[in-house]
């Protein structure tokens, strides 16, 4: 069962009642149009990219965690850039 949640970076009345317990988990949804990763390109925070994985015939789905600049090193799965979201 795949789920997902609509994030709310800035919500206009923000108290403390409004963010999730530590239990819950925010489902990001995957973008309908996900660029591909390659090099020499700049990853803003929370920007999706697309990677082929052979193994499974599928396309991984993976979120910037860190704004940066792709270089070799960069590219997923290296967990220090990116998070895994799912796949296509």
């Amino acid at each position: 069962m795949f789920l997902s949640a609509t994030l709310v970076l800035n919500p206009p009345c923000f108290n403390s009642s409004s963010l999730p317990s530590p239990t819950q988990t925010l489902m990001t949804t995957i973008g309908v149009s996900t660029k591909i990763w390659e090099r020499n390109q700049h990853w803003s925070l929370y920007q999706q990219c697309g990677v082929w994985d052979k193994s499974t015939r599928s396309v991984q789905v993976w979120e910037c965690i860190r704004d940066h600049d792709s270089v070799p090193g960069t590219e997923p799965p290296n967990t220090l850039y990116w998070r895994f979201i799912g796949r296509r």
